[in-house]
Parts: C-alpha cells; sequence; structure tokens
C-alpha cells in the first residue's frame, strides 16, 4: 500500500511536558475514538518509551492507526513501530532512512522549504511549524506565504502543527496542506475525545 494511502490527517503528538505516562493510554484512547488517525508518541526520556509504547500499540492496533515513534530511529524495528519522526537537532534523514530501512519517516522542516526539498526523495512526509503561536512549539510563527509556497513546490505529504484548533484548522487546510499535526489542543483538553471529534469532522468536509 502506498504510504500516502497509509497517513492520517490527524496527526496527534503527545508530550510528556503535560502528558505523563500513567496517563497516556487513557487520553490517546480519548483521541484515536475522537477520530485521531495518526498517533507520534514523544517523549523525551528515551527509558520510558519501551514502557509506553507498549501500552499506546495496543490502542492503535485497535484502531487501525499508524504509531509513529520521535526522535530515536534505533528504536523503531525494536519496537516495530510504524515509523519516526525526526527534528533538525537528531539523526540526519540519510542516516535516519538506512536505521529504519522501509518504515515511514517523517521530518520537521520548521520553516524551511530548501531543507524539506534537499531530502524530500527520503523523507515520507514533512512538517513545517504553523503560522499560529504555540506554546508546544516555541518558534516563531511561520508565514501563511511559505506553508503555500510548500504546497506548490513539495510533492510528499505536508503537516502543519503548533497552536491548530478549531477556530483556524480550516484555513491552513484549505491552503492545500495533506494534514494538521496537534497536540495540547487535544491532550491538554478536558475533553479530549470531543476535541478531536470537531477537527476531524473539518477536516473531512474539506479534504
Amino acid at each position: 500500500m502506498p504510504i500516502i494511502q497509509k497517513l492520517g490527517r490527524l496527526y496527534a503528538v503527545t508530550d510528556d511536558r503535560y502528558l505523563p505516562p500513567q496517563r497516556l493510554t487513557m487520553l490517546v484512547k480519548k483521541a484515536c475514538e475522537g477520530g485521531v488517525d495518526m498517533i507520534q508518541l514523544r517523549l523525551k526520556n528515551k527509558d520510558l518509551i519501551p514502557f509506553c509504547f507498549e501500552r499506546v500499540k495496543k490502542i492503535t492496533e485497535k484502531y487501525k492507526i499508524l504509531l509513529i515513534i520521535n526522535d530515536f530511529p534505533e528504536l523503531v524495528k525494536e519496537l516495530n513501530a510504524d515509523g519516526v519522526h525526526v527534528g533538525r537537532n537528531d539523526p540526519p534523514p540519510e542516516k535516519t532512512r538506512k536505521i529504519i530501512g522501509g518504515k515511514i519517516l517523517g521530518i520537521s522542516a520548521y520553516d524551511s522549504i530548501q531543507y524539506a526539498l534537499k531530502f524530500e526523495n527520503i523523507f515520507d512526509y514533512v512538517s513545517f511549524s504553523s503560522p499560529f503561536p504555540s506554546a508546544t512549539k516555541e518558534r516563531k510563527p511561520t508565514p501563511f506565504k511559505v506553508i503555500k509556497e510548500a504546497v506548490i513546490r513539495i510533492k510528499k505529504p505536508i503537516y502543519v502543527i503548533g497552536g491548530i484548533c478549531e477556530k483556524n484548522i480550516k484555513s491552513i487546510m484549505e491552503i492545500g496542506v495533506y494534514g494538521v499535526a496537534v497536540s495540547s489542543y487535544i491532550f491538554n483538553a478536558e475533553d479530549p475525545e470531543k476535541r478531536a471529534r470537531i477537527l476531524k469532522k473539518i477536516i473531512d468536509e474539506i479534504s
């Protein structure tokens, strides 16, 4: 099956800054019930990843969605993860691809189209930082015009991450990006399932 047919459009990213391991599985389950169709397990403590991965994997298998790990390509084959997402300070895409083989590789381009183009023949999807302020992505917002240009020039699936919510998701999806990556708006909510359901409905109406 082509990679693009596997990738979800509502990509939920866990964050251990406000999502402790003891609440992780419960909140991931609620997000999946709301319609999230891809999960990234983002844990900076490498030692916690195997423990958390096995519990989250049971949920993603039930809902038949992808589970991507963040930062540590060497764990992909060991855990049988669906893939890995790496940033600019992680192992470079060429090295990561050699480690993970045919598994899914996502990269962060932040606001750099040139960086994405440089590795387009290596990655399966790329994420750009959002035009909106974000507590998760502590970076200067990326102008809309950069994301619009990226959609034109980059042929692989593009996600936008940072500050995505019910009020602005439509404006991002209408640019032509493949999907959105969301963290605090879902996982830091009183009702993650409801939040996910709202976003998924908007995405489905546009896609």
